[in-house]
Parts: structure tokens; sequence; C-alpha cells
């Protein structure tokens, strides 16, 4: 039995997945904010959501990802995760610090072609307007690597309405982190 969403197409279902960028370097401090990179920490932590994303029930078909240095080598990375070209990858300077009624707008600009588009972003906009979307608010603020997956039962962007998305998932990268051996002092 096929999900809903799996089925997001044909239901005429839109799926937005909201991802807060991996991990930055603060390594060289005369870099502009715009310009700072992944930390390996960061690439590490994309990696270990690679099976538990590439193993829900849908990918999406484009992603849009704010133009810092740091979103846009996220939003590479899950391209590649998911096998999408180049051409499913939208830089944009409208998603960096971003407010949620910003985002809000961009998502609701979107071709209604498209039915599952994921946002790369960054706090304290992104952990807003998860909690705007969402029919439930999410615990607390996103932290880096965090995606959280809301479905819509909408046949266009512009239908989508404030607290109107079902949570699909929600996950991050500390939830699959295996705890560290502790000493047992002998």
């Amino acid at each position: 039995m096929r999900t809903s969403l799996q089925l997001a197409g044909e239901l005429r279902l839109k799926i937005v997945f909201l991802v807060r960028h991996a991990k930055s370097s603060w390594k060289d401090t005369s870099l502009p904010d715009r310009d700072r990179p992944l930390k390996k920490r960061g690439v590490n932590d994309l990696w270990l959501l690679k099976p538990v994303l590439t193993g829900k029930d849908c990918k999406p078909e484009h992603i849009f990802s704010s133009d810092a240095v740091r979103a846009a080598e996220t939003a590479k990375t899950l391209a590649g995760f998911y096998g999408l070209k180049k051409k499913n990858v939208t830089l944009s300077d409208e998603l960096y610090g971003s407010s949620p009624g910003e985002i809000l707008a961009f998502i609701r600009d979107r071709e209604d072609i498209l039915h599952r588009i994921m946002i790369v972003g960054h706090n304290p906009g992104l952990s807003e307007t998860a909690n705007l979307l969402g029919a439930r608010p999410l615990e607390a603020a996103m932290p880096t690597s965090a995606v959280a997956c809301f479905s819509f039962d909408v046949e266009r962007w512009r239908q989508l309405r404030e607290n109107g998305g079902l949570v699909e998932f929600y996950i991050y990268p500390r939830e699959y982190k295996r705890e560290a051996p502790r000493s047992t002092g002998t």
C-alpha cells in the first residue's frame, strides 16, 4: 500500500521539506557570514541522515536553498543523496536571513507543477516557519541539519495556510548518533 507521501502528485498534495543548513565552520573569522563553508562535522551529520532521508516514502523534486555557502553545500549534498540534477537545485538570496513571512511567500510562489520541494535555510526564520506551517509546533528550534517535512492537502502552493500542514517527520542528527562509551572508572 502506498502512503500519502508517495502519492503526493496523484492526491494533489503539496510536500515541503524544511532543512536547516549543516554545521558551519567559524575557523576563518575574516570570512563574511555568507561565505562560511560547512565544517567536517556538518558534512558527517548529513551523511548520518542519508539512509533515513532516502528511506522515506518520497523525495523532493526540487531544492531551493539560500545562496550562503553553508546552505548551498548542504543543498548540493542532499541533491546528491536523492540523485537530483544541478537543474533541480536553485540558490536564492531571498532565502538568506529571511523571515517566516518571506519564506512562506517564497513557497507560495513556486510553480504548481512541483509537488515536493525542499527549502534549505537558516535560523531563526526556518524554525519559526516550521512552527508556522505545522498543525503542531516543533519542540524546539531546529538544530543544524534538521529536516522537517510537512504535507498539505492543497492543489496549489498559493493555498498553503498557516498551521495547515501535517508534520510527516522531523529528524536531526543527534537522534541517530551513538552515545560514546562511558568509562566505568576501573
